[in-house]
């Protein structure tokens, strides 16, 4: 049951013959704002005050028809009003997060700023140029990132838009509590254990919206490689003949009766049982392969039948069963239709192409090493943001299921572990999170004997006596302090300034020890934006030498060269491939000409004098002659074979040189 008001006096109410509202249509999108559509007949009460942007529409549901029970799922303004051939009107509406679309951001850069404190900023400035309805306020914040950008007058649902939706993959929700209206800003989907869609049952439409050719009925699933093969110079994998009677794959007979046999071999490189390898293949079947899916599905609503299920719920993900079609794996509701009245008509959109779609980006390369570098914050700062947003994470998870057994307690997304997504399992052995089932894997974990596994660890102090890791970045600490030995096999470390302190050694004062070995750096080491230089002038057994003033390390988008800013020395080098055409006599073919040597390091005069090539044959398999050399011939560097190559294409990679 519906009911509908206009400035708080009631303007539709489900089985309310007098309220002549007709045709009501609500239409919420992720990441979008809601948009609500109705008509009236000429003779409505309200149908002469009904005004574009001033009072408040509100759309409420109530499963019981009582007005204890009702609940607001829609609040927004009229944004255009129509009339149609009886005088009747047609009213088009959109919701709350629209009023963005009503302020202005004045023209401003945003440097190294979280996504809490960007978003707290821009809705402040928002709610100084609105009306009291029209506020919204900073809700729950679980995206975290660094945020460099900047605005020019744009809405501000536009600079939302430009510098949270296109960067973090996230959802922005609008919620109503005690009278006001806030923004969450959400980093994954919601509740995972609510009404299900299940064919047979309440799902009506679903074959039509899917492409069956991209449907598989059959998966043969291939593990490890195998040390020993049956079939030279092939590869063996790991199969499921031995827990599978002989047969080496998987079959959906349901889904093959319907779309018939179509199989697909898959890969899991690091399955090295066979029965873990089965098991795969068989939820692959049911799941995986509908990951990119996205669906539009005709569903009956069971909570409005009377049965014990939530309604559905945008953001929220919903398991979707059809074993015709083989489908048996959870989806984000990302759109939903309503029609108040006429529910026959209702329609949910299930996948996360729509979502993907809105907060894809692209970035160049030159733009990113930008942001990385940008994204250092003082260590005071980092541990105040993740403090807030780790509270702002655990006080937003409002929904969720808590079930004790006698050996341990878990908290989950679904009612029963067997349908949970996300859970937190707590036994004997330690404390874990899972975001792939109850089975794991636990990525974040505390155990009992003592490891803490996580993939971030924020801290005031963090000390030890050593920090061993496989790669240690020194993004991940904060800009504090390490004391002691840092043991690493790669250690990246980004800012705009480092600064070491060395503690003499030996007869070695104010030493920086690389390798096994000793470097003085006498005068000094600076890192510049844009380029890195070192100079040295240091004499010794143990040195850096610099035989010119500088060494030049530099990308430009025609391509990457080292110069080394001395004429007798190799200025640029350059490196590249073509596929060219021989023509099955000659044991030479023209590679580089001095009109690509020119283009290639921009200016005139590059010849066989003042250039090196190297040349290699860049496709053994399709053409196995062996390049002996290169030669300058006729104003051309030619790649010279042990044979002639066959007639048709052959791939040469090569290395050039200019040595001014």
């Amino acid at each position: 049951m519906y009911s509908v008001t206009y400035g708080g006096k009631m303007l539709y109410r489900s089985g309310a013959g007098v309220l002549s509202a007709y045709e009501l249509h609500l239409s919420e999108t992720e990441n979008g704002p809601a948009e609500f559509s109705f008509q009236m007949s000429m003779d409505h009460p309200l149908s002469e005050i009904l005004e574009a942007g001033r009072a408040e529409i509100v759309v409420y549901e109530s499963r019981d028809g009582t007005l204890l029970d009702e609940h607001e799922i829609f609040r927004g303004k009229i944004t255009g009003i129509g009339t149609d051939f009886q005088n009747g009107k047609q009213v088009e509406c959109t919701g709350v997060l629209n009023y963005l679309a009503n302020s202005i951001q004045r023209p401003g850069a945003h440097r190294n700023k979280t996504v809490t404190r960007l978003l707290s900023e821009l809705l402040e400035e928002h709610n100084r140029q609105v009306s009291p309805e029209e506020c919204i306020y900073p809700g729950s914040v679980t995206v975290s990132g660094i945020i460099n950008g900047c605005m020019d007058y744009m809405t501000t649902l536009e600079c939302m838009e430009e510098l949270l939706l296109k960067a973090f993959d996230g959802r922005f929700m609008i919620r109503r509590q005690g009278g006001k209206n806030y923004l969450d800003y959400l980093s994954g989907y919601g509740n995972a254990g609510g009404q299900p869609v299940e064919f047979g049952r309440n799902l009506l439409d679903f074959s039509q919206n899917m492409d069956a050719s991209e449907i598989y009925t059959v998966c043969i699933p291939l593990g490890a490689r195998q040390e020993n093969s049956s079939i030279e110079g092939l590869d063996a994998y790991l199969t499921i003949e031995s827990v599978n009677g002989g047969k080496d794959y998987v079959e959906n007979p349901e889904g093959a009766a319907l779309y018939g046999r179509r199989a697909k071999a898959v890969s899991w490189k690091d399955v090295t049982s066979p029965e873990e390898l089965k098991r795969k293949g068989e939820e692959w079947l049911i799941s995986n392969q509908y990951e990119m899916l996205s669906l539009e599905v005709s569903a009956i609503d069971l909570s409005m039948a009377g049965e014990e299920f939530e309604s559905f719920r945008l953001g929220d993900e919903t398991l979707v069963y059809s074993r015709p079609h083989g489908l048996n794996r959870r989806f984000p509701i990302t759109k939903r239709d309503r029609y108040l009245d006429a529910p026959e008509k209702n329609t949910i959109t299930l996948g996360k192409s729509v979502a993907k779609g809105i907060v894809g980006s692209i970035r160049s390369g030159k733009e990113e090493i930008k942001e990385q570098l940008s994204k250092i914050l003082p260590s005071s700062e980092i541990l105040s943001q993740a403090r807030k947003s780790a509270t702002e994470l655990i006080t937003a998870a409002m929904n969720g299921y808590v079930v004790t057994s006698p050996d341990e307690i878990l908290i989950m997304d679904a009612p029963e572990k067997e349908d949970a997504k996300k859970v937190w399992r707590w036994n004997l052995g330690g404390l874990g999170y899972s975001r792939m089932g109850y089975q794991g894997p636990y990525e974040t974990a505390m155990t009992m004997d003592g490891e803490i596994v996580a993939d971030f660890i924020q801290t005031g102090n963090l000390s030890a006596d050593r920090i061993k890791s496989g790669s240690l970045s020194a993004d991940r600490i904060g800009g504090g302090t390490i004391e002691g030995d840092v043991v690493a096999k790669n250690l990246t470390i980004q800012g705009g300034r480092i600064d070491i302190d060395a503690v003499a050694e030996d007869q070695y004062p104010n030493v920086i020890k690389l390798s096994h070995e000793y470097t003085n750096f006498m005068n000094y080491t600076e890192i510049a934006p844009g380029e890195i230089v070192v100079r040295s002038t240091n004499a010794g057994e143990h040195r850096i030498g610099i035989l010119s003033d500088e060494i030049v390390f530099r990308t430009k988008e025609d391509g990457t060269f080292i110069g080394f800013n001395d004429a007798r020395r190799i200025q640029n080098m350059r490196f590249g491939t073509k596929v060219l055409a021989a023509n099955g006599s000659s044991v030479s073919i023209p590679v580089l000409t001095q009109t690509d040597l020119n283009d290639m390091f921009g200016g005139t005069g590059f010849s066989g004098s003042n250039t090196m090539v190297s040349f290699a044959n860049g496709d053994g398999h399709a053409q196995s002659v062996h390049i002996e050399g290169a030669a300058f011939i006729d104003g051309a560097w030619y790649a010279t074979f042990n044979t002639a190559p066959a007639e048709g294409m052959i791939r040469i990679n090569y290395m050039v040189s200019y040595f001014g």
